[in-house]
Formats: C-alpha cells, structure tokens, sequence
C-alpha cells in the first residue's frame, strides 16, 4: 500500500492544497474558480499518476484519481458554503489562511478513508478488472442520473431561471459524492455480494436509458399536472414488465454469453455514456450564450405609449374594476361616459376566475390552471400567428405570462438582458437594502422532482408531484425592474401616445393597477382608473387612430372577496366595454347579453376578420353569439381563503343568479 504511505503524495496534496487555496481565493468561489481549480488539482494527480504508476498499482490509480476528483468537488462546495456564511465578515488574508487550512484536513481524512477502502478490497479479494467495471459503472450511473438528465431539462428551459447553466449545476454537484459512497460501501462486501451489487447498477443503467429515450416520449412533455399510469394502462404494465426484464439481463447473460460477459458488462456502459457525452456536449455548444449569464426576462417598456398608423387593436385591462361601480356610476351619473358613447357596456359578464394571473391565462391563452374546465389544447399556437401573419406585432405591457409561457414567442416586446457578473445582476433586480441570495435547496428540490420524474416507471411517476415546480422561486427577495408602467399615478403621468414608425399594425395589451386592493373608496378608484383610460382614448382621436382602431376595456376579475371591514357585492364581475372599429354613436349602448371572458380572444378575431368556421369549437364563441334573454352556464371559480381550494360556481341566469349562489353557498369545492 506504498500509494497512500507515499511522502510524495503528501508534498503533492499539500502543493495543491496551497495553489488550490490562493486560486479560490483569488476567484471567489464562481464556477469558473472551482473548475480553474480542479483542473490544477487534476494536473498534480496526473503528475502522482506518473510517479507512482507499476504493473500492481495502475488499478489502485485509477482509484485514487477517481476519488480525488471526487474530494476537490467536496472541498469546493465546503470553502464555497463557508464563503455564503462569513463572506462579510472574514479579511482576504483569512480566507487565504482559511481554505488551505480546510483543504489540508478534508485531504487527510480522505485519504484514511482511501485507505480502509484499499484494504477491504484486497482482503474480499476483488480482482481490478471487477473494481474496474465496478468504478465505471458507477461514474456512468450517476454521470446520467445527476449531471446529463439535470443538464438536458435545465438548458432546454433556460427561461425558467436567472442564473448560469454551470452554476446551477455545481449548486447540485455535491450529489457527485455518491460515486465515493458507492464505491465506499460496497467494498466491505464479500466477492460474491460485489458481483451481485454491479450486475443490479448496470440494470437500472440500463432501464433508466430506456425510460428517458423511449418511454416518455409516449407521455408528453410535463405541465404541471399529475400523471396518471391509468390513463395508460397497458403501456404502464408492458413498461413495467420491460424493466424487470432489463433488470433480469445482467444475471442472465452470466449463462447465455458466458465468453463475453465481463466484456459485455462493460461495453454496455461504454456505448450508454459515449452517447450520453456525444450528446451532452452537442446540448452544451448548441446551447444559446443567454444560457451561461446572468440574465432577466421581461416586457420591455419602450413601446408602451406608442400605435401604429396602419391600425390598431387595444386590450386596455384595469385591474379589479367591478360591474357593480361601473353600473352604479351610470345610474347616479351618466354623464361621466360621454366619452364612451361608441362604446357598448356589458352589464352580465363573468371572469372565469378571481386572481389575476389565473384570468390572464385564462382569457389570452385558454389555459384553466385551476378548475374542472377542459383546456383549449394549442390554444396560442392556432390563434396568435394569425395576427403574425396579418402583419400584426404584438405589444403586451404587464401582461402575466407566467402560466402561459407558449405566448411568450409570440410577443414582439418579451425580451431578456444578460449581466456578466453576479454584482451587475444583483445590483439590477434587487430594489430594496433587503439581502438577496439563492435557494440552493429549492433548485436541488425541482431538479430532483424533474429528474425523477424522467427516471421512474410510468406506474410510480404519479406519485412524484411537478405541479409547484418553479426555477423563480429559487431566487429569494428580488423585485425585478419593468420598464412597464402599471401603477395609476405613474401610467398617468407618463401617458403620452405618439406614432411608431412602422409597417406592422399593433396588437396593444395594457394593464393597469385600476382599483386593486388596498383602498380607501372602490366607487372613487373606479372613476379615477377609467379617467385614466379616457385621458387613452382622448390622445388616440388627437392622434386620428381613434376611429379604426379596436378598443376593449375590460378588467381581469371584480372585486376580491373576504377582505376583512370592507363590503363587497355578493359576487365579483368584471368592467366590458368594446368600440368596434368605425363605430360611431350618440351615447353609450347597454346590453345584458351573458358574456364571459372566455369569449375575449373569439370576438377580437371576428372584428379583425380572423375567425374561422369551425373555430368555435376549437377557441370559443364570440361575445354577437349571445343575445340578451339567453340562458348560458357559466362557471366562477373564486378561492377559498380558509383551504387550498377552488370554490367553483355554476349559474344559467344574470348577475343576480350568481350572487343568489354566492350568498347560499351552493357551490363545488375543487383541490388545486
């Protein structure tokens, strides 16, 4: 055992050590400092390699080489932790005392643990061909399972996040330690327990390549909804069976291809990782630069108060206006919508749902996030590249897409911005004096849940639930920066329309505050949030796009209930109002046909002569397919503040039907 008693190796790691200590230092402890030091670390090992090598120690080597990439991973995710804890508090010159210090005794005790390692192999005499396939193996298994499967989800939805590829993994990487573990553990056993134990790994090696490059291609993409083996029955159970027999293989192919068996096992993992390599590294080169940066996703502002000349669709959204003010304000004071009168007033509407990111995803996208409704299945990817292909550019301000991320291609204004440092960025999106950090835990959280997801059977992926999922919530106390206006008073002040130079029409999607809780008085920021949008109106006829232009105002939802001291009518509905283009009246026209805010999308495409036959069934009907008198089911999903759940109300009739079922609580409670 002269490679662990070796003084040499002692002056090696302790070279390291210093050299491995001044670079993180130097670094900081980014990705590109810890894979700066590994790559030193690597060099001295590669240098141990060479001095030590012999006919009866090139296996024991390869071992040490093994576990040493392994110890530089753990030694950097320790100095990098002891940096997140006393980074504020500790001089450059402790820090340079400091990791030394720790790399130095994190090496001893690892190469103890080498030890024991080494003689409990040759004592259950294991021969190096088996501690050789064994090692691979094992490097193979969780290479897929920790670093290839987290890699692919996380450059394939690196919209998801803010941060780099790289440093998200390394915030993942202590999981590389299992290898060691492994390894560790299964030294103790006799030779025979050894074999057992390898032919179990090369199975669900082989099983879990399977199942991500085959079988889930059968299921589709992940939503968020809980997968269900029933709805798949036959192809669960025949999935299942597969992965008993893959798993059966190893053992049996002891008997069938007696020549080749130790040869086999170990080209099965060759072929799987050679894949696995060829096309993680094609994922990584293909992967678009915005990946590896600090970046910010948002609606860009700069168009916000600007039409197009050629025409113009505006879906002014005022947020929580509800119909009982607006009808209130035209009894007591009809005169305030003088400036409204191309307009007609819908006095029977209904939201869909209470909450204004549900309602945004509900009315722009057909998506139901909640409730027992049936989803509008490519709902953006029929409808918005009609607009595209009628030269029409989307302009969506304060639009919240968060549930609807299809959209997102489609919005001339989503845009990202990339930061070369974590200063830059930090400085950027965090507003308050407030610390902002990274929730390691919740990003090891998801990426597991994903990868589990990919990696188990169909029967058991419904007990892994992906509904909360979100890479957003991964980075705590940040308030990131909008060039949108969405606050009243701001949106007001800066509120001055010009003309674009353009050739495109615009689709315009403006979304204010209006009258959100808190506030003083609903009745008076009701009229102060549509003297907002008459001050919108007013600058469009000065701008003489007023006329050819579609306007609908609207808001997202009525009035939240259960807020404490306050009242609130019985049931929340929200503000329509449309001007069609070319329109003229003398006054504002009432009409109490039941609308709903499914049939938003429907009824601009029929005004823009983009509604097809056949597309009621696919996207909805149109608000001109009701006519006043006319029983229609609709359906209000609120939430239940008490549960996590949704309370959904069915009613046939007006407004006063759905306040009659709000006020006898007969309604059905849906879990989310």
């Amino acid at each position: 055992m002269h490679i662990i008693n070796s003084s040499k190796i002692n002056i090696v790691f302790l070279s390291f050590s210093l050299i491995f200590g001044f670079a993180s230092s130097i670094l900081f402890f980014n990705y590109l400092g810890i894979i700066i030091s590994i790559c030193v670390f690597l060099f001295f090992i590669l240098f141990l390699y060479l001095l030590t090598r012999s006919k009866k120690s090139i296996i024991l080597n390869f071992y040490t080489l093994f576990f040493s990439i392994i110890y530089s991973l753990i030694t950097s995710f320790i100095i990098s932790n002891l940096f997140i804890i006393f980074d504020s508090k500790i001089s450059i010159l402790y820090r340079i005392f400091l990791i030394p210090t720790v790399s130095i005794s994190l090496m001893y005790f690892w190469m103890f643990l080498m030890s024991i390692s080494f003689k409990s192999i040759k004592k259950n005499k294991i021969d190096r061909s088996t501690l050789f396939r064994l090692v691979f193996l094992v490097v193979s298994f969780i290479f897929l399972v920790f670093i290839y499967l987290p890699s692919d989800t996380l450059l394939n939805n690196y919209k998801e996040y803010s941060f780099p590829f790289f440093e998200i993994i390394i915030s993942y990487s202590y999981r590389l330690l299992l290898p060691f573990i492994i390894v560790f553990i299964i030294s103790f056993f006799n030779k025979n327990i050894f074999n057992i134990i390898s032919n179990v790994l090369l199975g669900l090696l082989l099983c879990i390549f399977a199942q991500f490059s085959f079988f889930n291609a059968f299921i589709g993409q992940i939503n968020g909804a809980l997968y269900d083996w029933k709805d798949h029955y036959i192809f669960s159970i025949i999935n299942l069976f597969v992965w008993l027999l893959i798993i059966l293989f190893p053992f049996v192919s002891k008997y069938i291809f007696k020549k080749i068996y130790n040869e086999l096992l170990f080209l099965l993992p060759c072929i799987i990782i050679s894949i696995l390599l060829i096309s993680f590294l094609f994922t990584i080169f293909s992967s678009p630069g915005i990946a590896f940066k600090y970046r910010q996703y948002h609606l860009s502002g700069d168009k916000q108060y600007k039409l197009s000349p050629n025409g113009n669709i505006v879906l002014f959204v005022v947020d929580s206006v509800d119909n009982s003010y607006i009808k209130r304000i035209y009894d007591e004071e009809k005169s305030f919508y003088e400036d409204f009168k191309d307009f007609s007033l819908y006095t029977n509407t209904c939201s869909v749902f209470d909450y204004t990111v549900y309602s945004h995803a509900q009315f722009m996208a057909g998506v139901y996030v909640y409730g027992d409704k049936k989803e509008k299945e490519g709902f953006e990817d029929i409808v918005y590249p009609r607009f595209l292909e009628n030269n029409y550019q989307l302009n969506f301000f304060n639009f919240s897409s968060e549930d609807c991320r299809d959209m997102e291609k489609y919005i001339s204004n989503f845009v990202g911005r990339t930061f070369e440092t974590k200063e830059r960025f930090y400085s950027i999106i965090n507003k308050s004096e407030n610390e902002i950090f990274v929730r390691d835990d919740l990003i090891r959280k998801n990426v597991t849940k994903i990868t589990l997801f990919q990696i188990l059977p169909c029967l058991f992926k419904g007990y892994i639930d992906v509904s909360d999922i979100s890479f957003k919530l991964c980075v705590t106390n940040t308030d990131f920066i909008y060039d949108n206006y969405r606050n009243n008073d701001d949106f007001y002040n800066n509120l001055h329309l010009s003309l674009d130079d353009t050739d495109y029409k615009y689709f315009v999607f403006q979304n204010i505050e209006g009258a959100h809780f808190p506030c003083d008085d609903y009745y008076i920021k009701t009229k102060y949030s549509l003297n907002i949008v008459k001050e919108y109106i007013n600058q469009m006829k000065e701008l003489g796009v007023y006329d050819d232009s579609l306007i609908i105002i609207i808001s997202d939802h009525g009035i939240h209930d259960g807020v404490d001291g306050i009242s609130f009518p019985k049931a929340s509905t929200p503000l329509f109002l449309i001007k069609e283009q070319n329109i003229n009246r003398n006054e504002i026209c009432l009409n109490n046909s039941p609308i709903y805010h499914e049939d938003i999308i429907p009824t601009i495409l029929v005004n823009c002569g983009l509604y097809y036959e056949g597309d009621e069934k696919i996207i909805g009907n149109s608000i001109y397919d009701f006519k006043e008198g006319d029983l229609r089911e609709r359906i209000w999903y609120d939430r239940d503040f008490n549960s996590d759940s949704i309370l959904a109300f069915s009613y046939t009739g007006n407004t006063e039907d759905l306040e009659f079922q709000v006020e006898t609580n007969n309604f059905r409670k849906i879990n989310r």
